[in-house]
């Protein structure tokens, strides 16, 4: 037998151009499955919103819900000292003026009543928006040279429909030697007081949830005639050695 000559093998199937182009569209088809946009999820949306403080005496609430702006007016004519003379838009933001000048600048110094009730006010402004849910992304000082500082609380939604009940109280670095720390329980002026022990030249109730002490010298020297206030906040269940905000 002549191996050159005996072709026992079966000749090859014949190409289909047919099967491979439906091969080829089904693959497409696949792939184009695949990236469509009902397959990929869509990122998530942050909602970002602004307190910030003007001149001497207003807020300015931009990019909350019409809803929180509504119940956050509320809440600062019920806490303002004496009293919210006027609401307004003001271009895409709503804007609060207080009567008295709670944050004045340029060499004026507020009245006792309006700078602790300033703080009574923005103690009640982080309180309400925290619990509608929202919480505090960044605060900052935004000025222009020339013109007034402006003190700027940047907020992100949490998409939470309830949050747990919180307490919330202010910390002042005023003058050049007084500590004020306002809405915080009885206890924990004494205690402060108490842990800086000999540097302390006096300490007080001023008024109720108002605790003032007075250090020996200066021990900070602020700028201008504002004063340096911390918020601090925690939830009303809280338990010694769990997380504070």
């Amino acid at each position: 037998m002549n191996p050159s000559t005996d072709d026992t093998s079966a000749p090859p199937p014949p190409y289909d151009l047919s099967s491979s182009s439906n091969n080829f569209n089904r693959d497409k088809k696949t792939s184009s499955a695949q990236k469509s946009p009902q397959n990929i999820s869509s990122p998530s949306r942050t909602e970002l919103a602004c307190v910030s403080l003007h001149m001497s005496d207003r807020i300015r609430l931009l990019n909350f819900r019409p809803e929180h702006v509504r119940i956050i007016t509320d809440v600062i004519r019920a806490n303002t000292v004496k009293g919210v003379p006027q609401v307004r838009l003001y271009d895409q933001a709503t804007e609060i003026k207080l009567g008295g000048y709670p944050w004045m600048r340029g060499g004026t110094r507020p009245l006792p009543e309006d700078r602790i009730g300033a703080i009574r006010v923005i103690i009640a402004v982080l309180k309400t928006c925290y619990d509608l849910g929202w919480v505090v992304q960044l605060a900052s000082d935004i000025w222009r040279k020339g013109s007034l500082d402006k003190d700027t609380v940047i907020m992100r939604y949490t998409h939470q429909p309830q949050r747990p009940t919180s307490h919330w109280l202010g910390i002042s670095f005023d003058s050049s030697d007084l500590l004020n720390i306002i809405n915080a329980p009885p206890s924990l002026g004494p205690a402060i007081a108490a842990r800086f022990g000999d540097k302390v030249s006096s300490h007080k109730v001023e008024t109720r949830g108002y605790y003032e002490i007075k250090f020996h010298g200066y021990p900070w020297r602020p700028s201008g005639t504002g004063c340096d206030t911390w918020y601090c906040c925690r939830d009303a269940d809280y338990v010694e050695g769990t997380a504070v905000y």
